[in-house]
């Protein structure tokens, strides 16, 4: 049996096959991409603005703007001219941390409670919805699957970039 660079057994694919799926794959997460964009565009807002609002939603209110800065692929700066759109529109607060005067958390403001009741809450409620098409065993074996693949794809493109920037020195 063939081995991977970490001495794990490999199937023997045919690369084109595995190339192609590949294609299928980003082009799934890509049309999902776009119709998340298209829902944030819908409600007004810019779609790193759409997802601050969002993730701060799933945390019950409030976060801490270096966790937003740490958990989403947007740079520091794209990040905050988000959430300053977010507070010049009156949806979020950015107050500093309890007995912090660095670090600052956004804040839902009422108004932005009920923008997230009417344009968030719907979309996490069509999330669930498309996860309770599955089975219990589907769901699990899905989280289990995309983890494993974004694991590996985190893995290789780090190492491709690495490489690339090694290269490029």
């Amino acid at each position: 049996m063939p081995m991977d660079r970490a001495g794990r057994g490999m199937d023997i694919v045919d690369e084109n096959e595995l190339a192609a799926m590949a294609q299928r794959l980003d082009h799934g997460y890509n049309q999902v991409d776009k119709l998340y964009y298209e829902v944030a565009r819908a409600c007004g807002l810019p779609e790193c603005s759409y997802w601050m609002i969002y993730d701060i939603v799933q945390h019950g209110g409030s976060r801490p703007i270096a966790a937003l800065c740490a958990e989403w692929g947007y740079s520091k700066q794209t990040i905050n001219s988000a959430l300053k759109l977010l507070s010049t529109r009156g949806l979020v607060d950015l107050v500093y941390a309890e007995g912090s005067r660095k670090n600052k958390v956004a804040q839902l403001t009422k108004e932005g409670s009920h923008f997230s009741e009417r344009f968030i809450a719907p979309v996490l409620d069509a999330e669930v919805k498309a996860l309770s098409t599955l089975t219990a065993a589907e769901r699990k074996r899905l989280e289990a699957l995309a983890n494993k693949y974004d694991a590996a794809l985190t893995l290789e493109l780090t190492q491709l970039k690495e490489a690339i920037l090694e290269e490029t020195r």
